[in-house]
């Protein structure tokens, strides 16, 4: 509200008269100044604005509000799926020819080479990675009940063979039509076995395997990752 200054009747002389006067005027305009400046730092009224928790928004902006909020979010989620590990690249070394059936006997699958010298691959493997032995496709058929020994075998080496780990069928064998793998990181073994000769693997049941065991494995290879 504007301040209103009431005048009085004032006694005295017309010179007095003129000088309270001019003080009331002054009042006046300093008064209005200071309405006009209060004013004048408001936003400025409009039917398409609206107060939220004291600050002006305009109802038209609104819908963009949101629309940014949803597109942060989006970002936020794909940021999150970029950020998800991918799957590390592998590189092919060597592999068995053809699939393996594995029964109550030793079998011996030659290893064929992927490609240039294995043993240059080996001897220039990048700190940081390994190179496995993939059994892939581990099928059962007849349960051996027990462990299968894995060896890597090269035909110059002295001895031949290294023993890199062994494998059972459990969790395989009593779920129809499940198939299963199992790996071995075999880069210290490759090392020692890599340049003498062809490679191959060697895959022994246990002695106490039983007659009718049948495991399948539809592929054996060399990979680095």
């Amino acid at each position: 509200m504007p301040t209103v200054v009431r005048s009085r009747p004032l006694k005295g002389t017309s010179k007095d008269f003129e000088v309270a006067s001019a003080r009331q005027r002054a009042v006046r305009d300093r008064a209005r100044q200071r309405l006009i400046s209060g004013y004048e730092s408001r936003p400025a009224p409009d039917s398409s604005t609206r107060k939220i928790v004291g600050t002006t928004v305009f109802r038209g902006s609104l819908n963009g509000a949101r629309l940014l909020l949803l597109a942060l979010a989006g970002l936020f989620v794909a940021e999150g799926c970029a950020m998800s590990p991918s799957p590390p690249s592998t590189e092919l070394l060597a592999a068995a020819a053809a699939p393996v059936r594995l029964e109550h006997m030793p079998v011996t699958v030659a290893l064929a080479p992927a490609g240039a010298d294995l043993a240059a691959k080996v001897a220039a493997l990048a700190p940081g990675h390994e190179v496995y032995l993939l059994l892939d496709g581990l099928r059962v058929i007849g349960d051996p009940g027990s462990l299968y020994q894995v060896e890597l075998i090269a035909a110059d080496a002295r001895p031949p063979a290294r023993i890199v780990g062994s494998f059972n069928v459990f969790g395989v064998a009593h779920a129809e039509g499940a198939t299963a793998q199992r790996s071995f990181v075999v880069t210290a073994a490759l090392r020692e076995l890599a340049g003498s000769g062809a490679l191959s693997v060697r895959l022994s049941p246990d002695p106490a395997a039983a007659p009718d065991a049948r495991v399948e494995i539809g592929r054996i290879s060399l990979l680095v990752q």
